[in-house]
């Protein structure tokens, strides 16, 4: 975001700011860029902005080259304000310099045409000129203005002071007399109208120079200028508020004092972070929390604010960086209360005064090698140093030195350890508080004696009570002033962190609660338990320094922050880096100190810093909470989108309405605070879900799933003091239920409830009705199947003799008439009992069937040889139709051939004399159907819907009267096969003939019948069963990868775009929308397989086919036709046309899949055979088409320019008559080599075989192959064959080659 031009806060508080990347808009946490967009004419004009500006009512304008701009809070986007008028140019006029606003609360527009004003209207925007081409030249740039209290306007432009009177006078231009002849002199891009009715003008040139209105007199400034005494370029001017005014230039930052004209630098300082980065400042701006605001060339927008307090390094230097020399120092007080240091060399000691300034400075002689940690000035002005088991007294007054070996009384061993703290206490008692525990030393004998009461411990506090506090390595230690030794204090370690507690430092406060830090946190002494405590309230693990100031406050160290905690006010505030504490400093644990004064110290690996505490004041203005987004599973919900979600801006709406389906959504806020805005913290709850509050430095909460209802999400917020605004932000949420939980639907559920009701109580009823009616039923078929059977058998005693009788007479009496008559009626009375007795195993469910595969037409013929005599005595012509090379079907045949000798029966039955009976067959995909059609006298339409119903006769038809069985039976048994029967019929009348023509509907093969009804005698073909093409599939994603190309050539877009989808997970798809399209693409990539429509424009599908397979460039590549297409002539044209494949629609997409995967492996295993050819051409069976020949001819080529150089891609690509592309992927296509590799690969073979001959050196078979460098052909040889030609030389026999 370089290049920033201005910035401005508007009413509600964002920060805006414009540049040459376009506008952002910043809320203490995130960016939002606008941009231009020429699609988008409610976007800004232009990306490269000029101004930008926030008028009395709150409206933002924004400036650009391409116009003016207004900004729609409640829908986040803009409205372009035209302000051209007749006869202007437009193209110029569009530029703005600036916008401002007049008393009169009206915009003010300067442009490279004058001065404009605009206002705002309900009808819209009415501008007028201030000031248009009044003068020539640069004069007519307006780049600034200021208005006075009379009305008057002073325009600054690029060529003078420009004055328009208040009452519309004439305008007059004011110039610069100045020796220095540059035009930048009379430019005035900034002024400041103060209120003395002086105008500060910065000129281009540099400087200040002051314009008094009243004496029109120009006054340059030579007393303002940089630290380096030269004329800054001043690009603003804002007031402080506190009568000095702050400058921006191109040499920094300066706050100028117009009393004592003298000015304080904020400038950028190499190496310190905490200074302005980049001295070249173009814009300005104060927000309304004291923050400076500052845009700059290079480096973005730089803020800061100038009365927050701040940590400063210490000792101060000239760069404002603390000295390296104090860092990890050890530092302490004297007893007059000055500042004492000795830096980790520990070659000096210094005493500073309250201004930093060294005053007066020791040279320490210390051995290293007693490795001194910690040091002690007591009251007699002497310093105690203490080692490893040495103490080592230096007297400040003398320069005597004094080492004192830790000997413990009654212990032969010098005590061993390293010493964290001293204490010389109000009894004169001399603490050493270290590994070893705790020492006391007498300074008068020189003796130590030990406590043994204490282990290992840290630090050491007298309190106002004059008991002694010793902080341990686990726990805390206490010696009363009325006891004698040390009782042990408990430590909370329920936080964890090594579950040991590690009391670094201890302090007591005002009112005598004793603090101590460790590393479980900051803990209080309850004396109520006895015991230390966890101060829940501070979740700071790990604290390892403490003061406690003159306020009450607690200031709390951890390794690189700082923490203000008052334990009454319940106030805390953490402070880093950013707020000037030292980048990546590690504070020194129990190494502070305070001043009498109330200065705070803390030293660090990057130095030493201080600050003073009671500058240090809890910000709490008040800051408004913004919702600024809201998302839909990430995506951005805008006003009046699709959605419909927003009809404003979030900001500016109090209630949102979500589908079912939009419950997973994110809201996103921010807090209009920006000191310290990194601290910012938040909290919400969702009232109806969740009741309790949820903290978050976060600006977004996301809500999943969230179930059908009304809810309230509050919002709370603090600042980065950690004040919390009194007021809170909400939003009212309403979840729709879907439409299966809505009301309506609740009362259709009830509805559909009673009518269930209703309906199982109807259904029981019916039942129990059909069941005694079906019973009923039983038992009269019962019935007629005992006597049928009883029947039967008397027939057959009856048919026995008959014909017995009817054998022996062989003369044609009247008897012999008289017994063929009974035997006639014998036969037709056992066929109606036979008939009965089947109708009956099929309504038991006993007939079992047993199918085979017949030959359809024999059986057919054999049915109707049986009613040759009836049709010749009635006259009745009898034809048979059936097309060629029909397959066999699969039936039983008993059962079916009842279902025929019924039909062609009743067909001949109801026919007249001289009538016409018909049988034909058709076969459409993989159905047969069998028409049985007679010419009768039909049968009436309302007989046609129970013609197939048990015992149903039609009326009319007593002279030929049945018994209704025979076609219920025949329906039943098409019905077992998965088939189907029907009929359609036409009763005859005056005029017409009537027409009646049963249809019987077969499935071809078997697949449809269970595997008990297939007959045993046959053999057992396996099925596909649903999903058992998973396992190709799953071999084909393995084997593919994508580096097949597929071809779609489809018209129907939908199709198509389903097919690619079906596609593109395994395949790179190619799409066209015509044949004539896929035939070019064909021709151009090669593709592994075309997946291709027959029904097209331009050219069929047949034709593509025809024209692929036809062309030598293109006919290895498989096709696959796809078409609705089903009869049986359609299917042979594509297979004719050279089609691999013809697929029905609808198609399985499991089929197509499987389908290419087998045409593309059956494509890949031709491959490998060319490649194998290659190899061993001696040993693979021709394979004839144009493929073969093709790379036979190219074998051939290469074989007759084998010792041919320079012979290559070029000369084959003319004997073969394809172009380079094209032959390179056709020879990929066939054999998964380049043409080079495919050259080599032959060369190779042949010099093997030359080479195993014996007959030739090296060289010569490298020259017979066209290599001339002898040392390139055995490194290409070895690099084939995986040996040099000398190793191979006498040794027959061929490399194996890996496929």
């Amino acid at each position: 975001m370089s290049n920033a031009k201005a910035v401005v806060q508007d009413k509600q508080g964002f920060m805006w700011f414009a540049t040459y990347a376009g506008l952002f808009r910043y809320d203490s946490h995130t960016l939002k860029q606008y941009l231009h967009s020429a699609a988008d004419a409610r976007s800004v004009s232009s990306d490269m902005l000029s101004a930008v500006f926030s008028d009395s009512k709150g409206d933002l304008w924004v400036g650009s080259s391409g116009g003016l701009d207004r900004y729609n809070r409640e829908t986040d986007d803009f409205t372009h304000i035209d302000h051209n008028l007749p006869n202007t140019n437009p193209e110029r006029n569009n530029q703005i310099y600036f916008i401002s606003e007049d008393r009169e609360h009206h915009i003010i527009v300067g442009t490279p045409f004058g001065l404009n004003k605009i206002v705002v209207e309900k009808s819209g925007a009415k501008v007028t000129y201030i000031l248009h081409r009044v003068f020539e030249g640069p004069s007519q740039d307006i780049v600034s203005v200021s208005q006075t209290r009379a009305g008057e306007f002073w325009a600054g432009s690029l060529n003078g002071l420009v004055h328009v009177p208040a009452r519309g006078g004439k305008p007059r231009l004011l110039r610069i007399n100045s020796s220095n002849k540059s035009p930048l002199v009379n430019q005035f891009p900034t002024q400041y109208l103060d209120d003395h009715n002086i105008i500060w003008l910065g000129p281009a040139s540099g400087g200040i120079v002051q314009f008094d209105i009243a004496t029109e007199m120009f006054r340059p400034m030579a007393d303002f200028t940089d630290p380096e005494g030269n004329l800054p370029v001043v690009s603003s001017i804002v007031a402080d508020g506190s009568g000095k005014l702050w400058m921006a230039t191109h040499s920094g930052l300066a706050l100028f004092d117009p009393v004592s004209r003298k000015s304080v630098w904020y400038r950028n300082q190499p190496g310190n972070i905490y200074s302005l980065a980049d001295n070249r400042i173009q814009t300005m701006c104060l927000d309304r929390q004291g923050g400076v605001w500052l845009g700059t060339h290079y480096f973005g927008i730089s803020n800061f604010y100038p009365n927050a307090p701040r940590f400063l390094p210490w000792p101060f230097t000239a760069n404002g960086i603390s000295d390296v020399r104090y860092a990890n120092s050890w530092m302490g007080l004297s007893k007059d209360g000055e500042l004492w240091v000795i830096g980790k060399d520990q070659k000096k000691l210094h005493f500073f005064d309250p201004d930093g300034i060294t005053a007066q400075s020791y040279d320490l002689r210390l051995k290293s090698s007693t490795d001194y940690y910690r040091f002690y000035i007591d009251g007699d002005d002497m310093l105690w140093a203490a080692g490893n088991s040495m103490l080592t007294s230096y007297n400040l007054k003398t320069y005597a030195y004094q080492n004192y070996p830790t000997a413990i009384e009654g212990q032969q061993e010098l005590e061993d350890g390293r010493v964290h703290d001293m204490l010389e206490d109000s009894q004169g008692r001399f603490w050493l508080i270290g590994t070893f525990g705790a020492l006391l030393f007498n300074k008068e004998t020189g003796r130590f004696k030990k406590h043994r009461s204490v282990s290992y411990a840290h630090s050491v506090l007298e309190d106002s009570h004059k008991n002694i506090w010793v902080g341990g390595g686990d726990e805390a230690y206490v010696l009363k002033s009325d006891t004698a030794d040390f009782e042990m204090l408990v430590t909370d370690k329920s936080r964890g962190a090594g579950n040991f507690a590690s009391v670094w430092k201890l302090a007591e406060d005002k009112s005598g609660r004793i603090w101590a830090v460790t590393r479980q946190g900051l803990q209080y002494y309850d004396s109520k338990s006895g015991q230390f405590k966890l101060d829940q309230r501070v979740g700071l693990s790990k604290i390892e320094d403490i003061q406690i100031d003159h306020g009450g406050y607690l200031w709390l160290a951890t390794e690189a922050a700082l923490t203000r905690y008052h334990p009454d006010k319940m106030s805390l505030q953490t402070y880093s880096y950013q707020d000037g504490l030292p980048f990546n400093g590690i504070s020194r644990p129990a190494s502070s100190v305070q001043l009498n004064t109330g200065k705070l110290y803390f030293t660090t690996n990057k130095g030493i810093f201080q600050f003073s505490p009671n500058e240090f004041k809890v910000r709490s203005s008040v800051s408004p909470v913004i919702f600024t987004s809201l998302k839909l599973s990430d995506r951005l919900v805008k006003a009046d989108d699709e959605t419909g979600i927003l009809s404003k801006t979030l900001d500016k709406t109090s209630s949102i309405t979500l589908k079912h389906d939009q419950n997973i959504f994110s809201v996103d806020f921010a807090l209009l605070s920006f000191p310290r805005s990194e601290r910012n913290r938040y909290a919400y709850k969702l009232e109806g879900f969740d009741d309790n509050w949820t903290y978050t430095n976060k600006q977004s909460v996301t809500y999943m799933n969230l179930p059908p209802g009304s809810y309230v999400l509050t919002i709370s917020a603090s600042n980065g003091d950690g004040y919390w605004m009194k007021t809170t932000r909400q939003l009212n949420i309403r979840v729709l239920p879907p439409w299966w939980l809505s009301w309506y639907a609740y009362g259709a559920y009830l509805l559909i409830a009673a009518a269930s009701i209703f309906l199982i109580t109807r259904f029981l009823w019916l039942r129990t009705t059909l069941r005694k009616e079906n019973e009923f039923y039983q038992a009269k078929l019962d019935f007629f199947t005992n006597i049928s059977h009883e029947i039967r058998t008397h027939l057959s005693l009856i048919i026995g003799p008959l014909e017995k009788a009817y054998g022996s007479i062989t003369e044609n009496t009247t008897t012999k008439k008289h017994l063929n008559y009974a035997r006639d009626n014998s036969g037709k009375l056992m066929q109606l009992v036979d008939e009965l007795l089947d109708f009956r195993k099929i309504q038991n469910g006993s007939v079992r069937l047993q199918v085979h595969q017949y030959n359809l037409v024999k059986i057919l013929k054999s049915v109707l040889s049986s009613f040759e005599h009836l049709a010749a005595e009635k006259g009745i012509s009898t034809s048979f139709n059936y097309p060629d090379g029909l397959p066999g079907l699969w039936f039983d045949l008993s059962q079916l051939q009842k279902v025929f000798y019924n039909l062609l029966s009743n067909a001949y039955k109801f026919t007249a004399e001289t009538g016409h009976v018909s049988v034909d067959i058709t076969q459409l995909a993989d159905q047969v159907f069998v028409s049985v059609t007679d010419n009768g006298k039909g049968i009436a339409e309302k007989d046609l819907a129970h013609l197939f119903t048990n015992f149903f006769q039609a009326a009319g038809s007593s002279s030929q009267k049945g018994y209704g069985i025979g076609l219920a039976l025949a329906k039943q048994i098409v019905d077992m096969h998965k088939g189907g029967l029907s009929v359609e019929s036409r009763p005859e009348s005056a005029s017409e003939a009537g027409h009646t023509t049963f249809r019987v509907r077969l499935q071809t093969g078997r697949e449809h019948y269970r595997e008990e009804q297939l007959g045993k005698d046959l053999p057992q073909v396996a099925s596909f069963a649903p999903g058992s093409t998973h396992g190709v599939e799953k071999e084909h994603t393995l084997t593919t990868a994508k580096s097949q190309t597929v071809l779609l050539i489809e018209d129907n877009d939908e199709l198509r775009l389903f097919e690619r989808d079906l596609l593109e997970e395994h395949y790179n798809v190619l799409e066209a929308a015509n044949g004539a399209e896929g035939l070019k693409m064909a021709f151009e990539h090669l593709p592994d397989l075309v997946l291709c429509d027959v029904m097209m424009p331009e050219l069929s599908g047949v034709q593509v086919c025809e024209l692929i397979k036809a062309d030598l460039r293109t006919c290895h590549i498989p096709v696959i036709l796809l078409t609705a297409r089903t009869a049986l002539p359609q299917v042979l044209e594509g297979l004719q046309a050279g089609a691999d494949d013809y697929l029905v629609k609808p198609f399985d997409p499991a089929v197509l899949n499987l389908k290419i995967s087998n045409a593309i492996r059956v494509r890949e295993e031709l491959r490998r055979y060319y490649n194998r050819s290659l190899v061993f051409p001696d040993n693979e069976q021709p394979i004839q088409g144009q493929d073969s020949e093709l790379i036979s001819k190219l074998r051939e080529l290469v074989l007759n320019n084998l010792s041919d150089a320079d012979f290559g891609v070029q000369q084959m690509s003319v004997q073969v008559g394809m172009s380079v592309s094209v032959l390179y992927r056709k020879l990929r296509a066939l054999t998964g080599t380049t043409i080079n590799d495919f050259v080599k690969t032959i060369r190779m073979q042949r010099a093997l075989h030359l080479i195993e001959s014996g007959h030739y050196q090296v060289s010569e078979v490298a020259m017979q192959v066209g290599f001339e460098d002898v040392k390139y052909f055995s490194k290409e040889f070895r690099k084939v064959h995986g040996k040099t030609p000398s190793q191979f030389k006498g040794q027959p026999g061929k490399p194996l080659i890996s496929e």
